[in-house]
């Protein structure tokens, strides 16, 4: 029985540990800015179509159509949306995601944008 046991809880810690396998991470992609719109690409060069995330699974997450970047979402430590939206017209939360402004955004939340920063890194712009 004990051995059964011990298979399940491997089984379960398995299963949870592995739900971020599959994820398309930033890195994995190239960017492009054009008139006023940002593209996501693959790194073969063909465009991306879903969703991609920091290299934290958690921070970061940008949704893409056919290479058009439709929504940037950055979250809260505690899962809850810091801001989304598309790159021209973001919507600001507080921690308990309740509608602010950018300005008190910036004010109450500095240790965020600093946070965010930390992953320019994994953005990578094509000429």
């Amino acid at each position: 029985m004990e051995k059964v046991r011990l298979l399940f809880v491997s089984l379960i810690i398995c299963c949870f540990s592995s739900c971020n396998l599959g994820n398309t991470h930033l890195t994995d992609l190239d960017f492009r800015r054009d008139h006023g719109n940002e593209y996501a690409y693959k790194k073969d060069g063909t465009v991306f179509n879903g969703t991609a995330w920091s290299s934290d699974d958690k921070t970061i997450k940008i949704e893409v159509n056919n290479g058009v970047i439709t929504t940037v979402t950055l979250f809260h430590s505690n899962g809850n949306v810091a801001i989304t939206g598309s790159i021209k017209n973001l919507t600001y939360y507080d921690i308990n995601g309740s509608i602010i402004t950018k300005q008190q955004f910036k004010i109450n939340y500095p240790d965020l944008m600093v946070q965010a920063g930390a992953f320019e890194h994994e953005v990578h712009y094509l000429e």
